[in-house]
């Protein structure tokens, strides 16, 4: 079994797929932007134990 990259390596990586897929999401890029600030805010809150579940 290999080993995954260190997280250095990786970005790299990412950023050839963001530059692979640009001209698909430029269009969407706000709503994207929002998401990603969305699932952040509630990762974040669900750390904090605030994750709002009811229990």
């Amino acid at each position: 079994m290999g080993r995954s990259k260190p997280q250095k390596k990786a970005i790299p990586g990412l950023w050839g797929v963001l530059r692979y897929f640009w001209p698909y999401i430029h269009k969407q890029y706000g709503l994207l932007l929002i998401s990603a600030i969305a699932v952040i805010i509630k990762a974040t809150e669900t750390r904090r134990g605030c994750g709002g579940d009811g229990g």
